[in-house]
């Protein structure tokens, strides 16, 4: 009985010996890697619960005092004792198998002791604990009396039970601890009473990580902070001076459950060697929380915060600064995968008022990274200069914030009032969201960021579920996609701003889009780009696809070649609504708006969309103002291009566009779509060479007809180079339905003034089809037919005319009523429609055309007697017989303007004059006729030739490489020594008091020569260095009296016969000219340009000579105006060229002069006015190419020049005959 009562009470004493043993508080920072299991597992730190049993006083024997028994007790006694033998044997085999079991787990748990590389002390103190516990079994299972004590003591050694009661979180007493070293620090942090440490000062932690772990009885929440009584105080550095092999070196390591540590006002600084604070796997349902605490320099394979477990991290009032890392989070890294019961992550990081600067990952999240499940909570914060660098693959996903969700798991994030500047991705968006999750972002500000996609944002959704995105109040400015990011992951770069990528419901509201683009050959939507995703199901469980609705929104100055401002993809159903504005935007399809819906379906690759029902797309509201279209390529849409291969109908209510631009469409381009309706808008001022405001356009065999109606809406002031100023179809099979609607003041030079139909083939059944009731042509103009409305004839030359009236269908496919037209006008003339000679073409007006009136004319134009202004075809209001039209092509020129041909139009079989190249210019080819094949080599005419007309015809200029002429003309000087310095570029115009440089202006005669004074060459001027001259009107004293004084005793310039220079007047053209080419020797057999104004001018040999250098030109119409003033512009252009300069408006320094009057760098004059005002420095491989600007100089003072020069050179009046 005592004995047993001795071996339980060991056994207790044990367990409370071990129980409060600390397990492990500081282990060494190189040692063996805990991430695989509990360090309780080592060791079970449990009592031995055994039951005391009352044992009779013995004989000593082990036999009770004997008293007197029956021969039957003594018979029962023997049996009884020989199943007690056998019951003793039993026992002994099952203590020989338990004992051999514990054995073999006392051995393994043992092995694994001597393998942690902690400190020695610690390791025997815990070698012993399990010895003495092992022993105490041993010596159990030999006492024990029955097979289930047996088996009660073996359990009892080897599973795991709670250590210990815990304090109540309001049980906990405050205890504070000052450290001022890592030893300190290392004991506070180990002592089980500690829950708030204070840093005193500077700590340097270098080999061993401070491990944070629960223990018994200890505090749930612990907090380390700095002092801050100086900003010395509160530093923790981390350094890199281990030998040892471990991976990874940490700051704090937190390996436990169910705490809550606080570290406040410290600076944290790594040493750019591994992770600060390292949360293993293990923690569930752990809060760590940083307020006021800056990281800095940390380096490596893990984030400064890596936390891998599940709880809350919440940083705020804090700073992440120069941290980089080799794989994932910059700054952060969270990774939890489990799911609660009600399938919602525990998981939790929130961001308060914190700034992430300049930190770095080379794949995933330059500052935060979370993977898996959570919530992600971002408020008041700030994103600087953060970066990705590296993109392997297309799996890498950038971003400076990036969630990546998998499986059933989802990320919510929600980010406010936060910004996001200079931050880089080599691969997806600054804020980067793929999976499942819903999102909100608002009122934040994303600037300067970029990306392969999304520069501010991208959003890659799952194919199953459907969540929801608002993105509020926002600002994005100066967003980019662009190639620099990387080539390899995707060649194709979408939204400059945000890529919203697969289903789910997406709103965008009140923010504001500026000067975001996408930089490359393939780009889509220079702000948003939403594109559905597609999948290898055949049969998907959701195919809802995408609904995006965009309301109240800004977007300006966007770029991207396709959708300036927004490009939609795929299944979307769109809405556009509020009060939203474009403008400003360009691209080179839709330039603000792209819309693109293929036949859905699988591929090579069996992928499919997710959704394959016809989405809608509406905009309802919206303004679109100065869009442009005008990248090179074929430039459709000014403002919206639509191209939609299913029956998805897009809808326009009351909107506005207003001074957009294209080559197709200046508003609206249409391709291949289901059906098209516009009611309410107002399309004001648009332009381009086909389609001022909208061009519709198809093919044959497309399936669906193509359907535009027009409604309550207004066609104003709208301009096309070529067909149609207001409307141009040119879609087969399409059906145009047009109601009260007003056509007014449109105008084209050429076909249809309101609206140009063309019509291919002669099949009825693939004509374009227009009705056109209720509505108002006023004012249009056509400079060939049609002032209203144009049926244009095909191009076989099957034409509507008085001689052939074959083919009616063009005029039967045009059906208008109840409409007016007044004051249009078409340039090739009025017509009459004569019923007695067109007799197949006036049963079709009577026809399709009816109520109509008033009509255009005027008293001016024969009518027969009786019927003046009763019939709308007339070709001012609607197109009725024309010609073949003649058109030039300049086939690659690089200045000057194509001939016009004022024959236009021709009547079949009948001859062409063939015209000249008027002012055609290719940089290094020369001119050598004309062709009808477009890559023709040789020309089919030269100027004057004629050829017969068969069909409408372009012909295109044939040039051929120039040779070099055995004396250029920029060799040949006009002295013995060049006069002109035509190596230094010094400005010589330096403009108006008031800024501007006038370029047209007028010049006047002492000016010019003031010009050519100061560019003469240092020994020229000394050599023809003059301050007299005879002209009257030319003083010692006046500004320009050295100027004209020394160029006049060059001979390059000479007075009037009366005696006198006006200097003062304005300089003609012929003047000029005449000036200009005494700069230049003899050409030779001069060329006879046939200007045909200078026939016997005064002029006229010095004209011809500047036109054989081949530095004038006349005017389209072959004139010279000879004694027209030049402008400002014009005589820079000369001077250029005479001084051999030559500038290229995209090879100049953006830093130079600029003046408000010379801005637009289109006009022609642009770079010659810049390179006039600006002194600089050039590089160009000879004299006929291009030069490019290398550096600015200052503009030379010559007003003290020519002081210098004037006393240099023994003037009368030194330094006084200057102005």
């Amino acid at each position: 009985m005592k004995c047993k009562k001795k071996i339980i009470s060991l056994i207790l004493s044990v367990v409370l010996l071990f129980s409060s043993f600390d397990l492990i508080s500081v282990v060494n920072a190189n040692g063996g890697d805990f991430e695989s299991e509990n360090y309780e597992e080592i060791i079970d730190n449990n009592d031995f619960n055994g039951e005391e049993e009352v044992i009779e006083e013995t004989d000593g024997k082990g036999f009770a005092n004997p008293s007197e028994k029956t021969e039957e007790e003594v018979e029962s006694s023997s049996n009884t004792q020989k199943e007690k033998d056998l019951e003793d044997l039993d026992l002994t085999d099952l203590k020989t198998d338990a004992k051999n079991e514990i054995t073999e787990w006392f051995l393994d748990k043992k092995t694994e002791i001597e393998a942690i590389n902690i400190n020695e002390e610690e390791k025997n103190t815990l070698l012993s604990e399990l010895e003495r516990k092992f022993e105490l079994a041993i010596d159990s299972i030999d006492i024990a009396t029955s097979e289930e004590e047996i088996t009660e003591i073996k359990n009892e050694l080897m599973e795991e039970k709670p250590l210990a009661k815990v304090y109540a979180d309001e049980e906990i007493p405050t205890v504070k601890k000052e450290v001022r070293t890592v030893f300190e620090l290392q004991s506070a942090i180990s002592d089980d009473t500690t829950n708030e440490i204070i840093i005193m000062n500077t700590i340097e932690i270098n080999n061993d990580y401070i491990l944070i772990s629960w223990k018994p009885n200890r505090p749930k929440k612990i907090i380390i902070r700095g002092d801050r009584s100086d900003e010395n105080n509160d530093i923790i550095k981390l350094e890199s001076k281990s030998t040892s092999a471990y991976k990874y070196k940490y700051m704090f390591r937190i390996s436990d459950d169910n705490m809550d540590i606080t570290f406040k006002d410290l600076i944290m600084d790594g040493g750019k060697t591994d992770c600060l604070i390292y949360a293993d796997e293990k923690p569930d349902n752990t809060n760590l929380s940083f307020d006021n605490v800056t990281f800095r320099k940390s380096g490596g394979n893990k984030s400064p915060i890596t936390y891998l477990g599940g709880g809350t991290l919440k940083v705020e009032n804090s700073k992440f600064e120069d941290n980089s890392v080799v794989t994932n989070g910059g700054a952060i890294f969270y990774n939890y995968q489990k799911i609660d019961a009600n399938d919602g992550a525990l998981a939790k990081v929130i961001i308060n008022n914190t700034k992430f600067i300049n930190n770095k990952a080379t794949k995933y999240g330059g500052a935060i990274y979370i993977l898996n499940g959570g919530t992600l909570e971002i408020s008041d914060s700030h994103f600087i200069g953060n970066k990705v660098t590296d993109a392997i693959s297309n799996t890498t996903h950038g971003g400076t914030v990036t969630t990546y969700s998998q499986g059933m798991n989802n990320i919510d994030v929600n980010i406010d009032n936060t910004n996001f500047t200079n931050n880089t991705s080599t691969a997806y968006g600054t804020v980067n969201l793929h999976g499942g999750g819903n999102v909100s972002i608002k009122n934040s500000t994303f600037e300067e960021n970029s990306a392969s996609d999304g520069g501010a944002i991208h959003m890659q959704t799952d194919a199953i579920n459907r969540y929801k995105t608002v993105i509020e109040n926002n600002n994005f400015i100066n967003n980019k996609a662009v190639e620099e990011a990387t080539a390899d992951v995707n060649p194709i770069h979408y939204g400059g701003a945000i890529r919203y990528h697969g289903t789910g419901e997406l709103k965008i509201i009140n923010s504001r889009f500026n000067g975001n683009n996408t930089k490359d050959s393939k780009g889509y939507g220079g702000a948003i780009s939403i594109h559905e995703a597609r999948h290898k199901e055949e049969n998907p469980k959701n195919n809802k696809g995408i609904t995006a609705v965009l309301t109240d929104n800004t977007f300006e100055k966007n770029k991207s070649v396709n959708g300036g401002a927004l490009s939609v993809v795929d299944h979307v159903d769109l809405t556009i609504d509020g009060n939203t504005l474009f403008e400003g935007n360009s691209a080179n399809k839709g330039g603000a708006f792209y819309s693109f819906t293929t036949i859905g379906g699988g591929s090579s690759e069996g992928v499919h969309f997710i959704n394959e029902d016809p989405s809608t797309t509406l905009i309802d509201g919206a303004q679109f103002i100065k869009n442009e279209s005008v990248y090179s390529g074929r430039s459709m849409g000014g403002a919206i291009y639509l191209y939609n291969e299913l029956e998805s109908p897009t809808t326009i209510n009351n909107s506005i566009f207003d001074k957009n631009s294209s080559k197709s469409g200046g508003a609206i381009r249409i391709d291949l779509t289901y059906q098209t309706t516009i009611n309410g808008s107002n399309f004001t001022n648009n332009s381009a060479n086909s389609g001022g405001a909208i061009h519709l356009d198809g093919v044959s065999d497309y399936p669906n007809i193509v359907d535009l109606i027009i409604d309550n809406t207004e066609f104003n002031k709208n301009e096309a180079k070529w067909y149609g100023g207001g409307l141009y179809n040119t879609a087969p099979k399409s059906e145009i339905e047009i109601s009260d609607t007003k056509f007014i003041g449109n105008e084209t030079e050429q076909f249809g003034g309101g609206i140009c139909i063309s019509n291919s083939g002669s099949d009825a059944d693939v004509l374009a089809s227009t009705t056109i009731n209720n509505s108002e042509f006023t004012g249009n103009i056509a400079g060939l037919v049609g002032g209203g409305i144009n049926v244009l004839s095909p191009s076989d030359g099957t034409n509507i005319t008085e001689d052939n009236q074959a083919n009616t269908n063009y005029f039967n496919k045009l059906k208008v009523s109840d409409t007016t037209f007044k004051d249009n006008f078409a340039q090739h003339g009025f017509f009459y429609l004569d019923e007695d000679v067109y007799k197949k073409i006036q049963p079709v007006y009577d026809s399709n055309i009816k109520n109509v009136g008033p009509l255009s004319g005027d008293e001016t134009i024969y009518y027969p007697t009786g019927n003046r202004l009763n019939k709308a075809y007339n070709n001012y209001d609607i197109s009725f017989i024309y010609g073949l039209i003649v058109l030039y092509d300049g086939n690659g020129n690089t200045g000057g303007t194509v001939p016009e041909d004022d024959n236009n139009p021709y009547k079949k079989d009948t001859n062409v004059v063939v015209l000249g190249k008027n002012d055609l210019v290719r940089e290094g080819y020369e001119f050598l006729g004309w062709a009808k094949d477009k890559e023709s080599k040789s020309p089919d005419y030269e100027p004057g030739e004629s050829f017969v007309i068969e069909k409408n015809t372009i012909l295109y200029a044939v040039w051929g490489k120039k040779d070099e002429p055995s004396i250029p003309w920029w060799w040949i000087t006009g002295w013995e020594d060049e006069i002109l310095n035509k190596e230094d570029h010094f400005a010589y115009i330096v403009g108006y008091p008031d800024g501007t440089v006038r370029p047209q202006g007028e010049i006047t005669r002492g000016e010019v020569a003031t010009i050519f004074f100061r560019m003469m060459t240092e020994s020229a001027r000394e050599n023809y260095w003059s301050q007299e001259n005879t002209y009257s009107d030319v003083k010692t004293r006046d500004w320009y009296n050295n100027a004209i004084s020394t160029l006049s005793k060059t001979g390059a310039i000479t007075g009037y016969p009366e005696g006198d220079f006006k200097p003062n007047a304005s300089i003609t053209r012929g003047e000029f000219a005449t000036m200009a080419s005494r700069f230049l020797a003899d050409y030779g057999s001069l060329t006879n340009y046939k200007f045909t104004d200078i026939k016997g001018n005064w002029a006229k040999s010095e004209i011809e000579k500047l036109a054989s250098h081949g530095l004038i030109s006349g005017y389209p119409d072959g004139s010279f105006k000879p004694n027209q003033v030049i402008t400002r512009a014009e005589a820079a252009t000369l001077v250029n060229a005479i001084l051999e300069r030559t500038p290229d408006k995209d090879k100049l320094l953006e830093n130079m002069i600029k003046w408000p009057d010379n801005m637009n760098t289109e006009k022609w004059y642009y770079a010659q006015i810049q390179e006039a005002t600006n002194s600089h420095e050039y590089d160009r491989t000879n004299k006929s190419y291009r030069e490019t600007w290398t550096k600015l100089l200052e503009v030379r003072d010559w007003v003290a020049l020519e002081k210098e020069w004037s006393n240099a050179n023994s003037s009368k009046n030194p330094g006084e005959v200057i102005k």
